[in-house]
């Protein structure tokens, strides 16, 4: 890539953006990777809502890709079989494409009742809060102030979800409710929690490669998708618990794919840029991790008014479900 100049000179390589050369055909193969997680985060997205079961049988059945790559004498991404980074990686697939797409589909497929709807719902979040928690064990191999900063950030969000998840608890609101039979609405996340994790997710990867902040741009266009096309039933923050299983999911399982297909796993990923070395970087995670404290303040202040608008909000829509759902189930019988 070469930066163009700038008004006043060129951009010089101590800002820490750093010119890197790329040969035509990497970026070629790379932007293919990119157009392909596009469109399988399409096709996932069309299935939730036309064929949820299908959909969750294709997210399971890709963790397979693991054992039949050994199977077959080939490599994933050319990780070695049985080494500690294949072993992550066939954790990692579990982790993404299972614990948290089953209980979100299982919602809508097998149409479970409020009990367990409940334990769904704290399933998820849990996982999620995980997908969070596990990040700040590789604190200790990052030496800079981006990722130190960011990391602490992490542990403000990590105590915000439980705060929130109390509070629901503590007022007795569901966690998850399920919308006309076809989507699945979580009120574990506010929207304030939502953009400082967004803010968060992205620069913990950006660093390492740009483009997997893709993840970030499609789960909110998906949440989007399903915010428009179940009739603006909830809050487009209620759609995350939904869109970001399914995103997660499809984007490791494409990954995954990918990386058993020569054109893709021969093609070597584009050098870092050595985002954590620039100053605006390190504001604006600087300026995220403020911001995580205002979440963390708003949380608590739920949990401690009982008459706090969001769970006053929370609670009368959780009538309002109860009452539409009896009468979906009395229009399905």
């Amino acid at each position: 890539l070469t930066l163009v100049p700038i008004a006043g000179g060129s951009c010089p390589a101590s800002a820490g953006l750093a010119p890197v050369a790329a040969e035509e055909g990497l970026v070629l193969h790379v932007t293919w990777v990119y157009v392909t997680h596009v469109i399988v985060a399409l096709l996932a997205t069309w299935l939730a809502l036309r064929a949820p079961g299908m959909l969750l049988v294709l997210l399971v059945s890709a963790v397979s890709v693991w054992p039949l790559s050994v199977v077959a004498g080939g490599t994933v991404w050319a990780l070695v079989p049985f080494q500690l980074d294949w072993w992550m990686m066939v954790l990692k697939s579990v982790f993404v494409n299972i614990l948290p797409t089953v209980p979100v589909l299982g919602c809508i497929i097998w149409r479970w009742q409020k009990q367990a709807r409940v334990r769904a719902g704290y399933c998820v979040y849990f996982v999620l809060w995980l997908n969070v928690m596990w990040t700040l064990g590789f604190l200790q191999l990052k030496n800079d102030w981006v990722s130190l900063v960011n990391g602490l950030t992490a542990l403000s969000l990590c105590i915000s979800l439980p705060v929130r998840l109390y509070a629901l608890y503590s007022y007795d609101v569901s966690p998850f409710r399920v919308q006309n039979g076809d989507i699945v609405l979580g009120y574990g996340t506010s929207l304030s929690r939502l953009v400082c994790y967004t803010v968060w997710n992205a620069m913990l990867v950006v660093d390492h490669a740009p483009g997997i902040t893709l993840q970030d741009i499609l789960f909110w266009v998906m949440m989007f998708f399903f915010y428009y096309r179940t009739g603006s039933v909830g809050r487009i923050e209620d759609y995350f618990c939904t869109a970001r299983p399914i995103q997660l999911g499809a984007y490791l399982s494409a990954g995954d794919l990918m990386g058993l297909i020569p054109f893709f796993r021969e093609a070597q990923p584009p050098p870092s840029l050595k985002f954590n070395a620039h100053p605006y970087f390190l504001f604006i995670v600087f300026m995220n991790f403020l911001y995580s404290f205002y979440v963390l303040h708003w949380e608590m202040y739920n949990l401690w008014n009982s008459e706090a608008g969001g769970i006053m909000r929370l609670q009368s829509e959780e009538r309002e479900a109860e009452h539409e759902e009896a009468k979906f189930e009395m229009r399905i019988q």
